[in-house]
């Protein structure tokens, strides 16, 4: 009785190691599937375009690229409608592979992030603390 313990035993061990390993592949095919964008790249492509986002921190609104140096958002820390939104505007430069936000309001200095496009029209911008999805709903109306 004690080698067919063993043997289910390590019949469990190499399912645990199969599931380990397909689950790291999986996750690596899925992000290896964002397209990661150069910050020049990431500007020209939201330069007059209006977003909504959602963050990791449950931060979420809508915005818009005003052309290719400034932006806007509307945004909340929850889905109450209880919440009040707030609005920050921001300066944007391009500093290498990411795009730089400077706003007194949302970020309190400056913030930098690099882009990579998830899935057509939704892009994601991750930094050291944290990252938000951003949804491209539009280009803005020219005056």
């Amino acid at each position: 009785m004690r080698p067919a313990f063993k043997r289910n035993r390590f019949a469990i061990f190499q399912i645990g190691v199969a599931v380990f390993t397909v689950a790291v592949l999986v996750s690596s095919c899925l992000w290896a599937a964002e397209r990661k964008l150069a910050g020049a790249a990431a500007l020209q492509l939201f330069a007059g375009k209006s977003f909504k986002f959602i963050c990791d921190d449950q931060m979420n609104g809508y915005g818009r690229f005003n052309g290719r140096s400034s932006a806007w958002a509307s945004y909340k820390y929850s889905t109450s409608a209880d919440e009040l939104e707030r609005r920050s505007e921001a300066t944007i430069r391009v500093n290498g592979d990411e795009l730089c936000f400077r706003s007194k309001d949302l970020i309190g200095g400056e913030m930098c992030a690099a882009f990579a496009e998830k899935s057509s029209g939704i892009y994601r911008a991750t930094n050291t603390n944290g990252w938000c999805d951003l949804k491209v709903i539009g280009a803005v109306a020219k005056d």
